[in-house]
């Protein structure tokens, strides 16, 4: 997978998970945050679910960026799930390929099928 930093154009390989761990640290929260802004509501099961899905069974030290995401107000935590504050939206990198919107629609609709218990978290 290749990201684009939106604002300075600089081009960040994800690929693999070596990559994911030699990322600087504000890109791999900035990721996270992205991921959580796709998939909201997530749990931190969830999260590290996602994570092993893309880069295979690996251990995933993200517990500290999930903690600041939270303490510099990015995400909060309702019932148990991760969310973005309904006022900041917006994705930090651009994916190629991937048409933003049409994810996050068939991610909602899936919730609405599927998990209406996050609906309602959704609401909130």
């Amino acid at each position: 997978m290749s990201i684009t930093e939106k604002k300075k154009k600089k081009r960040f390989h994800l690929e693999d998970f070596r990559k994911f761990q030699k990322a600087p640290a504000k890109v791999r929260m900035l990721f996270l945050l992205d991921m959580i802004t796709f998939f909201q509501p997530l749990t931190h099961k969830e999260i590290i679910s996602i994570l092993t899905a893309y880069y295979g069974d690996q251990s995933f030290k993200v517990n500290l960026d999930l903690h600041l995401l939270n303490a510099l107000g990015l995400t909060t935590m309702t019932e148990g799930y991760y969310m973005r504050p309904t006022d900041n939206q917006r994705l930090f990198f651009a994916y190629y390929g991937l048409n933003e919107i049409s994810v996050r629609s068939d991610v909602v609709n899936h919730y609405h099928k599927y998990s209406r218990e996050r609906v309602s978290v959704l609401k909130r």
